[in-house]
C-alpha cells in the first residue's frame, strides 16, 4: 500500500526533472561550442563529452564532500579541469597547485 501512495505522489515529478534539464542543456551545450570556437576548451571533443566529464567532476566533489571527506582546493580542480579540458587559448600559470 505505502508503495502505492509513494508512485502516486511522485507521478508528475519525473517530468519536472526533465522539463528542468531540457531547458538547461542547450545553453550548456552552446556554452561549450563557443568556448571551442574561441579556443578556451579543446576542440577535439563533442560538446557533450565534455558536459559529461564536468558532470562527472563536479558529481565526485558532491559525492566526496557529502561523505564528510576534505574537498581538495579550487586551485588544484580548476588546474586539473583546464588541464583536460582547456584549449590553446589559455595558458596555465607555472606555479605550483598543492592539494
Amino acid at each position: 500500500m505505502r508503495h502505492e501512495r509513494d508512485e502516486r505522489a511522485r507521478e508528475g515529478w519525473p517530468d519536472e526533472r526533465r522539463e528542468g534539464r531540457a531547458a538547461v542543456a542547450p545553453a550548456n551545450r552552446a556554452r561549450v561550442e563557443e568556448a571551442q570556437q574561441t579556443g578556451e576548451f579543446r576542440d577535439d571533443l563533442e560538446p557533450k563529452q565534455t558536459g559529461v566529464f564536468v558532470s562527472v567532476v563536479l558529481n565526485g566533489l558532491a559525492l566526496h564532500r557529502a561523505s564528510g571527506e576534505e574537498l581538495p582546493s579550487v586551485g588544484l580542480v580548476l588546474g586539473l579541469l583546464q588541464d583536460a579540458i582547456g584549449g590553446r587559448a589559455q595558458p596555465r600559470s607555472s606555479g605550483g597547485v598543492s592539494l
